[in-house]
């Protein structure tokens, strides 16, 4: 999380999710900068937008295996710009990150939007809500 945009958050993700990886471990890489998601670049991946029988979205697999999912794979034209307000862009990460199909992951590893707004702390707060729901409380705020 940084409150400066090119400061590199999305390459130290994309680097630590590499390293994780290549350290035998199950790994997601969620792109949580949904007015500019980078991360699907860097790895150079092409959108295809999937569904399981349980209609949650399939992340995309980076040719190291990790498990990748950014906003912008949903977007049909990347140059259409998003102009959304806070409330807006923490339900759509919510959304994001509860409907895709992560399996077990040993790691996942979160590029937070840029700033200290309230954007990136609801985005990781909502975060927070879904993994203690989602994992037995076994996350503590």
């Amino acid at each position: 999380m940084g409150g400066k945009g090119g400061a590199g958050k999305s390459t130290i993700a994309g680097l630590l999710a590499a390293c994780l990886q290549r350290e035998h471990n199950v790994v997601g890489l969620l792109d949580g900068d949904l007015i500019g998601p980078a991360l699907l670049h860097l790895f150079g991946l092409e959108k295809q937008l999937a569904f399981n029988e349980q209609d949650q979205v399939e992340p995309l697999l980076s040719r190291l295996g990790i498990k990748c999912m950014a906003f912008d794979i949903f977007q049909e034209r990347e140059s259409e710009p998003l102009v959304w307000r806070g409330p807006m862009v923490s339900s759509a990460f919510k959304q994001l990150y509860n409907d895709t199909s992560w399996g077990d992951l040993d790691y996942l590893i979160v590029d937070v939007p840029t700033g200290t707004s309230d954007v990136p702390i609801t985005v990781l707060h909502s975060m927070a809500s879904s993994l203690s729901h989602r994992h037995n409380n076994w996350y503590k705020q």
